[in-house]
């Protein structure tokens, strides 16, 4: 479970994993109801439901990066706030 909780990490790795086990789950059950994504592959220990909480902290997080570097390193014609502004009042 670690190894794919490690893989999940990596927003890639996650859409990969996410689509492969709807894959498996669709051809092995007819069809998705919102209680089978909660429950793991007979063969497999994780849920499709942890690699969409996996999808949506990966999402945040990339948020968070994508925030500071806008304020940071704002362009050409923004004024650049100091690297230690989150800390900042």
């Amino acid at each position: 479970m670690s190894h794919n909780m490690s893989h999940n990490m990596s927003h890639n790795m996650s859409h990969n994993m996410s689509h492969n086990m709807s894959h498996n789950v669709s051809h092995n059950v007819i069809c998705h109801i919102m209680s089978s994504i909660f429950s793991p592959l007979p063969d497999d220990t994780f849920s499709l439901a942890k690699c969409i909480v996996f999808l949506v902290v990966d999402g945040a997080i990339y948020w968070i990066i994508a925030w500071y570097k806008e304020h940071a390193f704002p362009g050409q014609y923004g004024v650049p706030k100091p690297l230690y502004f989150p800390f900042t009042k």
